[in-house]
């Protein structure tokens, strides 16, 4: 949540929506300890707040000695807390997200009522943080292995790997994701038009901004308009910003559109599947013959920490393609809902909604249905995203106090500390962590990817 909050987003997911799913969460942790969880103790403010529209957690937690027991026997129990519905991301997690999904995104919007919309909103809000919480078993694994692997290759294993220096992300590379089936999915539109000298021309030649509607006139252009279409269907509902304010790319394809020029004047100098293949390649010989240079004990741990790397690692990429997947219908419930308010002359703009909270929305809706107004709140909205506006401006800390530290008992936990994500430095090195171990090209352009 890199910018400040919207107030509806602040009110639904922030507060409401992670305070449901702690709820069902502790509920489902008590099960794995068969113990009682009580959140309040635990958590004196809540599990997150804003300061100035920027979200933080809240970290100053009371663990006393029941709590401490009951969490560590949650831990010492993770094969069976992976086995739980709640956990079961291929399962049940990412199923019933898109189920919900699906059904509200069916709903006839001239014909639902205005309660309805705003619980489709509601729903789907709390439906995130829930998927949020219900991958974190996939998703910390991931983050586990990945760091325990590359250390173990880097000190036990060391003198087995082919060529020095060799970590995990040289292991890491070539399975499947969403991220290369966009890549494979653009590539295959860029080729259509490089084929046709007549759209190429038309697509290096009109800005972007006007691409669409030059295609959409264009003799040729049905099929290629049809591959962009499809192609934002599948992808388009990838975010910048968890906040469900901001467009999605389905929206705003503008970069997408970008991207597709850049593939048309420039081809990659090898197809995204053909470089996949290879990487597998490359990785499946990496560890045949690290695994064969190891001695019978260690070739036995080795394939074990492998066989977990393998399986968990992919899912930081799984996981993360579907955070905010309903952020689409949200905001198409959202926009009927705003435009109704609008015409009542009760808010200005469809979008002010986004800067009403819940209570607020329901009592203009009360107006309406009463034939009333609130001119109140259209200059309440307006203020709101002024505010928000101005708050964009900051640089927020990346914990309050700076200086702060969380302890357990006198000991300081620093793993938790958060990263800045400002790029703030003192000299010319930018700090980060690495999601590829990277490709030196000499004279070759490549289109961006990005992480989402």
């Amino acid at each position: 949540m890199p910018a400040p909050l919207s107030p509806l987003f602040e009110d639904l997911y922030l507060r409401q929506g992670l305070s449901q799913t702690l709820d069902k969460l502790l509920n489902t942790f008590g099960e794995i300890a068969n113990a009682h969880f009580d959140l309040d103790p635990v958590m004196p403010h809540g599990f997150a707040d804003t300061i100035n529209g920027y979200a933080y957690t809240t970290a100053s937690y009371s663990l006393n000695a029941q709590t401490l027991k009951a969490a560590l026997k949650v831990y010492s129990r993770i094969p069976k807390m992976l086995t739980m519905p709640a956990f079961d991301w291929d399962g049940h997690v990412l199923p019933t997200y898109q189920a919900l999904i699906a059904r509200w995104d069916a709903l006839d919007l001239d014909a639902a009522e205005s309660a309805t919309l705003l619980q489709g909103i509601s729903e789907m809000a709390a439906a995130d943080s829930g998927y949020w919480f219900g991958s974190a078993a996939n998703l910390g694994l991931s983050r586990f292995f990945d760091p325990v692997f590359d250390k173990l290759l880097k000190t036990v294993f060391r003198s087995a790997l082919p060529k020095a220096g060799l970590g995990s992300s040289a292991f890491l590379r070539g399975f499947d994701s969403k991220a290369l089936d966009a890549q494979a999915a653009m590539e295959s539109i860029a080729n259509s038009v490089r084929s046709n000298e007549s759209l190429r021309k038309l697509i290096l030649n009109t800005t972007a901004n006007h691409l669409l509607p030059a295609l959409a006139s264009h003799p040729d252009g049905r099929p290629v308009l049809t591959g962009i279409n499809h192609y934002l269907g599948e992808y388009g509902h990838q975010i910048y910003n968890l906040d469900f304010v901001d467009p999605t790319q389905s929206e705003n394809p503008l970069p997408m559109i970008l991207s597709l020029k850049a593939l048309v004047r420039q081809p990659p100098a090898q197809a995204v599947r053909v470089r996949q293949a290879q990487m597998a390649a490359e990785r499946d010989a990496l560890v045949a013959q690290t695994a064969q240079a190891l001695n019978p004990v260690s070739r036995r741990f080795f394939a074990w920490l492998w066989k977990w790397t393998k399986k968990y690692a992919p899912y930081r990429e799984h996981v993360m393609f579907y955070m905010g997947a309903a952020w689409p219908t949200v905001r198409k419930l959202a926009r009927e809902l705003g435009q109704r308010l609008t015409d009542a002359g009760i808010i200005a703009n469809p979008d002010d909604l986004y800067y009403l909270h819940r209570d607020e929305i329901t009592t203009a809706l009360e107006a309406r249905a009463n034939g009333q107004n609130i001119p109140a709140y259209a200059q309440l909205a307006q203020e709101r995203r002024e505010l928000r506006e101005a708050r964009m401006q900051l640089t927020p800390p990346p914990k309050v106090p700076e200086r702060s530290a969380l302890k357990l008992g006198p000991i300081k936990i620093s793993i938790f500390d958060p990263t800045p994500t400002d790029a703030i430095h003192d000299g010319p090195v930018l700090k980060g962590y690495a999601v590829s171990t990277g490709r030196h090209c000499s004279g070759q352009r490549h289109p961006l990817s990005r992480r989402f």
